[in-house]
């Protein structure tokens, strides 16, 4: 089998599947992705959310032999997935399954399902280093997280994370310098996506490099969240309290493995150390245009002022 070895999300991943959007790395693994034939697959009923949101994915927890947490994910004509304790994610293609479906659920699901057994807290978000700290953007599909994010790094501002920022205390891990984005999203960072590779067949969004060789490689401090909304006009305001720990519990990645794992009070201790000493705002931009260098202005402008 080949053997892959990465570093990304805080973590030394060993690999028998390709990962291009993973950055490589070395050394002792902190968790291994295994091919292979999962052996005792459960019935459970379906959970139909985000990118899977056209899939079947039945999800299970149950202690194996060592009272180790397990989630498994079966998307229908894609793979099965078996995440365990947090070290090991063990991947069994469908018979015909293309490739790269099967390489998407993995850094994407399953992955989320690996970070929440570790205790780590994966938001839907993208980031960004300044030298305050990093920045994030959180916020649901569509809503331009990744593509403000990539006009920033292309403003000097290297890219932590995209989709999925891994989130342990005040830290975030970085996971890479590649951005995933759609047609729409390239034609506004002027990037043409007829040489970029896309992350799926049938599918219009693309792996975009974004490296400009100053990875960022260590942990970085946050501090700030700016949860992405639609609307008008173009603002920022503060949430504070309870509302802070709300955007967070929306916007965390998978959040319906947290409760079929029974980590909600593991996940909202997470939330709430984390609320409790970061800038968390709103940035409320047009619904009907996407304004992509106001926003990035206003951002830079924001961070200047604070």
């Amino acid at each position: 089998m080949p053997d892959y070895r990465y570093c990304a999300f805080g973590l030394a991943i060993r690999s028998e599947l390709e990962v291009p959007v993973w950055p490589p790395g070395g050394g002792p693994s902190d968790v291994v992705v295994r091919l292979g034939t999962i052996p005792h697959p459960l019935s459970c009923d379906p959970i139909v959310e985000g990118e899977a949101r056209l899939a079947r994915i039945p999800s299970c927890s149950f202690p194996d032999r060592k009272s180790r947490l397990q989630l498994l994910l079966a998307v229908g004509g894609i793979a099965n997935y078996l995440i365990t304790g947090g070290t090991e994610i063990l991947v069994e293609p469908e018979p015909g399954s293309e490739p790269d479906s099967v390489r998407l659920f993995l850094q994407s699901a399953a992955l989320a399902a690996l970070l929440h057994q570790r205790g780590n807290l994966p938001l839907h978000a993208s980031g960004v280093a300044t030298p305050r700290g990093a920045v994030l953007f959180a916020g649901c599909s569509g809503s331009g997280k990744s593509t403000i994010a990539a006009a920033l790094h292309k403003r000097g501002f290297p890219l932590l994370a995209d989709e999925i920022c891994s989130i342990t205390g005040l830290f975030v891990h970085p996971s890479g310098s590649r951005a995933l984005l759609w047609r729409e999203s390239l034609l506004h960072l002027g990037e043409d996506g007829a040489c970029l590779r896309a992350i799926r067949q049938g599918v219009e969004k693309f792996i975009l490099p974004l490296d400009s060789g100053t990875r960022q490689s260590a942990a970085m401090p946050i501090y700030a969240v700016y949860v992405l909304e639609s609307g008008a006009p173009l603002e920022v305001a503060p949430l504070e309290g309870l509302q802070k720990i709300a955007a967070l519990w929306q916007h965390t990645y998978r959040l319906p493995f947290v409760r079929r794992m029974n980590l909600e009070r593991q996940h909202l201790a997470r939330l709430c150390e984390l609320a409790d000493q970061a800038r968390i705002r709103r940035l409320v931009r047009p619904d009907a245009k996407f304004p992509l260098n106001e926003l990035v202005e206003f951002v830079e402008r924001e961070l200047e002022e604070r």
